[in-house]
């Protein structure tokens, strides 16, 4: 009796953490969204020239 009471409380507590991970979800996807776009900007010429002048 008391496996089957602990499991309805994890089902319980999944459930009320799914808006939670919905939202860490959104998060992610946005982040690895805004990452790859930075990923496929070109790099500003003034930058350029300044690395190159390290050489």
């Amino acid at each position: 009796m008391t496996d089957e009471s602990e499991r309805e409380g994890k089902a319980v507590s999944e459930d009320k953490d799914k808006p939670h991970q919905k939202k860490g979800d959104d998060i992610g996807k946005a982040l690895r969204s805004a990452y790859d776009r930075t990923l496929k900007e070109d790099v500003p010429s003034e930058l350029l020239d300044l690395l190159g002048k390290l050489k």
